[in-house]
């Protein structure tokens, strides 16, 4: 017994070795590692660079966006960076036509996620403070979050392009407020696949944007449930009414 354990572990160690082995692997355009072209992401001016590096970036720019700004300049923070984590967790299963719809269906999933956590920090602060406060909230919230964003990718673009993307994100959180304030409930654990929920709402507005196929049901139905798996996650992780809780003395 012991040998045939001995001879399967080593199957396993050699089968990963030789995927790692077969992963092509590329140079990241800003700290130069060479790592596996999985963990790269593709900026909107051509550069490849790692997570790593990508979470570098965001941290930077929101820092300086944030500065010393405690609480809410916390919480926007983490909501950008558990936004990026997900969607680069998601990027190999994104359906698309070369590099450049990857990239663009990417940061359409990234924006995603990052209007469903500032929905749902929405709806908290609402419930914690009511709705006079909860404006109060957003107003210092979303500049921390939109800009800061939209620079770490497209830091290199022309600054009318980047005002046209901060004004086409703005409408789209619009729009994501009211789909999303629609839902009564935030999951339906009995049925999570129905979208009368918040999260099985916004589940299924991920898998579009990724490009999954719906006529492939096993295939669609795992794409959505790790979707599912990602933003319950995160939303614990998130802490929300607790972060929340911690502003009512500022």
């Amino acid at each position: 017994m012991s040998t045939l354990l001995v001879v399967l572990v080593g199957v396993v160690i050699a089968v990963v070795l030789i995927r790692r082995l077969s992963e092509e692997r590329i140079a990241c355009n800003s700290c130069l590692r060479v790592v596996s072209k999985r963990r790269m992401t593709v900026l909107a001016d051509g550069r490849l660079i790692c997570r790593e590096c990508l979470n570098n970036t965001i941290s930077t720019v929101m820092q300086s966006a944030v500065g010393n700004l405690a609480g809410v300049g916390e919480l926007s923070r983490r909501i950008v960076l558990a936004s990026l984590k997900d969607a680069e967790a998601l990027k190999s299963d994104i359906h698309a036509k070369d590099e450049k719809d990857c990239t663009k269906r990417w940061f359409a999933v990234v924006c995603e996620f990052l209007y469903f956590f500032m929905h749902l920090t929405s709806r908290f602060a609402y419930r914690e403070f009511g709705h006079e406060r909860r404006c109060k909230i957003q107003d210092q919230l979303y500049p921390l979050i939109i800009r800061p964003t939209i620079e770490s990718i497209f830091g290199d673009w022309p600054q009318n392009l980047k005002d046209g993307m901060e004004s086409e994100f703005i409408e789209n959180l619009g729009r994501a407020e009211i789909e999303y304030g629609e839902c009564k409930q935030l999951l339906n654990r009995a049925n999570p696949l129905v979208q009368d929920a918040l999260f099985s709402k916004f589940a299924g507005n991920v898998c579009e944007l990724m490009g999954a196929d719906k006529t492939d049901t096993a295939a669609y139905a795992g794409t959505f449930m790790k979707v599912l798996e990602l933003a319950t996650d995160s939303f614990s992780q998130l802490d929300l009414q607790e972060c929340l809780r911690s502003l009512s003395g500022r």
